[in-house]
């Protein structure tokens, strides 16, 4: 029967399998020059025809490990073999560094060279990571996430952090040096750091966030590296678990300008509405498939269906159609919460004359308590993203 080799244990697992069943091993491959997921004994890549080759899982799985101290890496296996944080909820610090400007960098270079450069920097990306013992959570095309608090935690991981950035800087201003001088190219990195609660799950696992229902919710930026307009119709799609029979999924797209202040707009009912508002309650995610489209998902409302606590469900969200030019180094975020948006910043004069100053949406609120009793909404809701479960914001950008 055909079956797939561990490259760490050497197993044999299931053509299906993504992680070993064995060790929990990561058995996807991914294409060196596009980061592309790779087919079980593909000899090119199916997304930019890069040859594979030369590709040997065994030797990519060497050239991780020789950034892992080996002291480091006995306690990341102490930890895998005994599974002791499945579901555990933590304060974690998470570390996301990407290339400034790569898609305009990657598309004015062949794959191979392209992918030569970002082979030189992530010497520059990991060790620091590791150095002061985070994990590393994803390794992109052009990017890495790491984590601080798990699986390994630390008193000063948030401390430990902000000194694995600095040193990724100061690192890159070395390799930004050699790039400008043997290539002529301007190459540079940024480093975001941020503290929260995360759900902690196996190594290897798909990736989790919590917030409560009463809360301010979890939002999720990109910086724009371009000029670039927003028009038409949104949507997203989440795989969320609740903490009771349901939850109320309110979807905010947003944008702020260089120095993070949000800007809204004067709307019919509101003086400051941000750029789109979604709103869907998980028990009515029932589709109709032949009246939906990626940018439209259908729900008939017809009938409702409770969640099991704790399960994971598939939920679309149709999110108002929008315009709007954004310009080049501003950011545009999704915000997930359990309850109506709030603006946040400092109301104009005008603005305080209005009854329903800062909701952005005017007075058609969610908060009706024979609607949404506290037992069931003020409830705890779990992002779930990464592997299986691919998470996405449609946004249409006109080119």
């Amino acid at each position: 029967m055909p079956a797939i080799d561990c490259p760490r244990c050497r197993s044999a697992n299931p053509l299906d399998a993504r992680f070993c069943v064995n060790c929990g091993a990561s058995l996807i491959t991914t294409c060196p020059s596009c980061a592309t997921p790779l087919v079980p004994g593909a000899r090119f890549c199916h997304n930019c025809g890069h040859s594979l080759a030369e590709i040997q899982p065994e030797a990519s799985q060497a050239r991780l490990q020789k950034y892992i101290p080996r002291e480091l890496l006995a306690k990341l296996e102490a930890v895998r073999a005994s599974h002791g944080m499945r579901g555990e909820r933590r304060i974690v610090t998470i570390l996301f560094c990407d290339v400034k400007g790569s898609t305009a960098l990657a598309e004015s270079l062949d794959p191979e060279e392209w992918a030569e450069i970002m082979n030189g920097a992530f010497e520059y990306l990991i060790r620091p990571i590791y150095r002061y013992e985070g994990t590393l959570a994803r390794l992109m095309g052009d990017a890495i996430l790491a984590f601080f608090g798990a699986p390994i935690a630390h008193e000063d991981d948030p401390q430990r952090a902000v000194r694995a950035g600095l040193d990724i800087v100061d690192g890159m201003r070395v390799y930004r040096l050699r790039v400008r001088q043997e290539r002529g190219l301007e190459f540079d990195v940024r480093v975001g750091i941020h503290t929260g609660l995360v759900v902690v799950g196996e190594v290897g696992s798909d990736l989790r966030v919590e917030y409560t229902a009463m809360g301010h919710g979890l939002t999720f930026s990109m910086k724009v590296e371009r000029e670039t307009e927003i028009t038409g119709p949104m949507a997203a799609k989440l795989f969320v678990a609740s903490s009771t029979t349901d939850a109320d999924l309110f979807l905010v797209v947003r944008v702020f300008d260089p120095q993070g202040k949000e800007v809204t707009f004067m709307g019919s009912t509101d003086p400051n509405t941000p750029v789109a508002n979604g709103w869907l309650r998980a028990s009515h995610r029932r589709l109709v498939p032949k009246r939906s489209l990626p940018y439209r998902p259908y729900h008939p409302h017809d009938r409702v269906e409770p969640l099991t606590p704790g399960e994971v469900y598939e939920c679309d969200v149709e999110i108002v159609t929008s315009c709007i030019v954004v310009p080049a180094g501003w950011t545009v975020a999704l915000t997930v919460r359990g309850k109506d948006y709030e603006y946040e910043g400092e109301l104009s004069d005008f603005a305080k004359s209005f009854h329903y100053g800062t909701r952005g949406t005017g007075g058609m609120t969610h908060a009706d308590p024979d609607d949404r009793p506290a037992a069931v909404f003020d409830n705890r809701v779990t992002l779930h993203g990464g592997g299986d479960r691919p998470s996405w914001l449609l946004l249409p950008v006109i080119p």
